[in-house]
């Protein structure tokens, strides 16, 4: 008998059949009940990687056992010869092949079709900005406002994956089809709907679609008054919960109940403060605006983490950095968490606060977990998570706190584009630029984006060329007025209206700039008088914030280039000790480097060398591009040493 007629007559075949057919069916289950229920995806990849390899397993057993009236006993070999014909022999082969075939297109067209589907999560949800059809146009921030708010209680319903405002906003008034939105979501359901307000009435109607099958899961309209805008909402998340088979938790149940605010005004206010634009102006109307709400309202709790917040921010950007900013930052946080201790709001605020205001990670990330667990949803105490760690010198932990907040916030340039940094300090330069890409698409006009990619080719190569070369580009997309670097030097700075501009991490100072420009053109004179200029206005910056370092940093290197070697290194050191490295791990190095920068000025250079080796211990931004064509360090191109120095950072 032929190895084939054997196969055949110890029912080996016939057992492989089974079994194929068996695992087919159990992959569809997989592809189609799994998602259902949530059940995790590597579940339903463990059960079929099972199959794969229990189909060789059974073959075998197949061929050494038979099923018999005693039970399972070991088959025993014929030794017939094969008489049938060739094309017989043949349909044996193909039927092998065609059932190896059959469990292996099954399992592809199953997952293909998968693939094609917005996605596997069933309970993921995105909200759409609801439509304006009021009469006037002006009430948009008051639709835009009653989508964050739906979003809001949505997002505190556990088991709910619902995408965040940053990346919904940038289909407001999109053309494209829900399927492909659901796609870019990441979401299988998506909620869209309008709003009309007319004097103290508001109608909101919205509709929740499956964007796999179209199906209409739930549709309401609502006429009520403005103030029972809230009620409103809280139908509105609980209805969707039902239609996603979404049980609502006791802990759901309260957070749903608890109102923003009773005052229609307050909640206006409230409202138009979340439409404020984001510069610095934008800032104190934010201020201004929630301070409204809070005097019409003094139990506005979500107002009071909001102005903590924007207060906290306008302290740390350097806008106005000083105790009293901070202190109403502060006292608005505890007013907050006074109101409602369970407001996961009101934790991020006070968690901000000790954060931007002390560096104190350790109380701040107390903060952000309370927040965390409160509403496991939001994205906010996950990203403000990423920046402490990363502060404290956690860049991998860093990293992976804002991949996680992104799963909630999928279209979120900004935090994409701050992985840029975060990966080019642990040396990752292809991921940082993937990041980068990927955030360039979705908002190419990001300013902040744009420059952290041009200047890479001059901090990691020194390639003055090819930046200037991008960055005329980025002019071309965001406009001059947005995006003035210093390079055209006198001209650029004379086309700049404001004396002074500030980061989180350095001041830049018209006058200063005009001292050493002149100074590397052999302009003695005026190079001293600029100086002595920027050295008169930052003496008196000191003493309006003596806990600034930005302000002793530039002063150092003020002294340094007047020739006042003691007041340079004093002040340069002073900063260093207002934000030393245990304290701020990435703040910190930027006085490290403007420490080096004094001594470079001074000509004191194993002292220079010494400063700048330091960060040769610790992560860093890569800038060594920028040692190779600054003015400060030409003497020092030649010097091993140096040269050691920027392989290494």
């Amino acid at each position: 008998m032929s190895f084939f007629e054997e196969l055949k007559q110890r029912k080996v075949f016939r057992t492989a059949t089974a079994y194929a057919v068996v695992a087919f069916v159990i992959m569809q289950i997989v592809e189609i009940v799994f998602p259902m229920f949530d059940i995790p995806e590597w579940a339903g990849r463990m059960i079929i990687i099972l199959l794969f390899i229990g189909f060789p397993v059974i073959i075998v057993f197949s061929w050494v056992f038979d099923v018999t009236e005693k039970g399972l006993v070991r088959s025993q070999p014929m030794d017939t010869s094969d008489t049938r014909s060739t094309l017989a022999k043949k349909r044996t082969w193909f039927a092998a092949g065609g059932i190896i075939l059959g469990v292996l297109l099954g399992y592809f067209v199953a997952s293909s079709l998968g693939k094609n589907n917005p996605v596997e999560n069933n309970r993921s949800i995105a909200v759409l900005p609801f439509d304006n059809m009021s009469d006037s146009k002006d009430d948009e921030y008051f639709s835009d406002g009653i989508t964050e708010d739906i979003i809001t209680y949505l997002s505190k319903i556990e088991g709910l994956k619902v995408i965040s405002r940053t990346s919904i906003m940038q289909y407001k008034d999109s053309k494209m089809n829900i399927k492909d939105i659901a796609k870019e979501l990441g979401v299988s359901n998506i909620l869209e709907g309008s709003v009309r307000r007319a004097g103290e009435r508001v109608r909101i109607t919205g509709q929740l679609i499956n964007a796999l099958t179209d199906e209409h899961l739930w549709a309401d309209s609502y006429d009520r008054d403005l103030k029972d805008i809230f009620s409103v909402q809280t139908d509105v998340a609980k209805n969707i919960a039902n239609a996603l088979k979404s049980e609502l938790s006791e802990s759901d149940k309260k957070h749903l109940s608890n109102m923003l605010t009773d005052n229609s005004l307050a909640y206006d206010y409230y409202l138009r403060s979340k439409n404020a634009p984001p510069n610095k102006e934008g800032l104190y109307l934010i201020v201004d605006l929630l301070n409204k709400a809070i005097e019409l309202d003094p139990n506005f709790v979500v107002a009071y983490a909001d102005l903590s917040k924007t207060e906290g921010w306008i302290y740390f950007s350097g806008i106005e950095k000083t105790f009293a900013m901070l202190a109403r930052s502060k006292a608005a946080a505890d007013k907050a968490l006074e109101l409602d201790p369970e407001s996961a709001e009101a934790h991020v605020a006070l968690g901000l606060y000790f954060y931007r205001g002390y560096l104190d990670y350790d109380r701040a990330m107390y903060e952000f977990e309370i927040a965390n667990k409160l509403d496991p949803n939001g994205e906010i105490a996950l990203s403000v998570m990423a920046w402490v760690v990363r502060r404290q010198g956690n860049f991998k932990k860093s990293a992976e706190y804002v991949e996680r907040a992104l799963e909630s916030d999928p279209r979120n340039a900004t935090m994409m584009g701050q992985l840029f940094p975060t990966y080019l300090i642990l040396g990752d330069i292809e991921k940082a630029n993937e990041w980068m890409d990927k955030a360039l698409d979705i908002q190419p006009e990001n300013v902040t984006n744009r420059s952290y990619k041009d200047w890479q080719y001059l901090v990691l190569y020194g390639d003055i060329v090819k930046t200037r070369q991008k960055i005329k580009r980025t002019q071309e997309i965001v406009g001059h007025d947005k995006f003035n670097w210093n390079y055209d030097a006198l001209k650029i700075l004379n086309g700049i209206p404001e004396d002074q501009s500030e980061d989180q991490h350095e001041i830049h100072l018209k006058s200063f700039y005009h001292g050493w420009i002149y100074d590397l053109q052999g302009l003695t004179e005026r190079s001293t008088a600029k100086f002595e200029e920027a050295r008169n206005h930052l003496l008196d910056k000191i003493g309006e914030h003596p806990e600034d370092p930005r302000y002793r940093s530039l002063l150092g290197k003020t002294y340094a280039h007047l020739g006042d070697m003691e007041k340079a290194i004093k002040m340069g050191n002073s900063a260093k000790s207002l934000w030393p490295l245990s304290k701020d791990a990435l703040g910190s190095i930027w006085y490290i480097r403007h420490m080096a920068d004094i001594y470079a000025i001074l000509g004191e250079k194993e002292m220079a060398l010494n400063e700048l080796n330091q960060l040769t211990t610790i992560p860093v931004f890569p800038r060594k591009g920028i040692y190779k064509v600054n003015p400060i360090w030409s003497d020092y191109l030649d010097d091993p040493r140096f040269q050691k120095i920027l392989e290494n950072i």
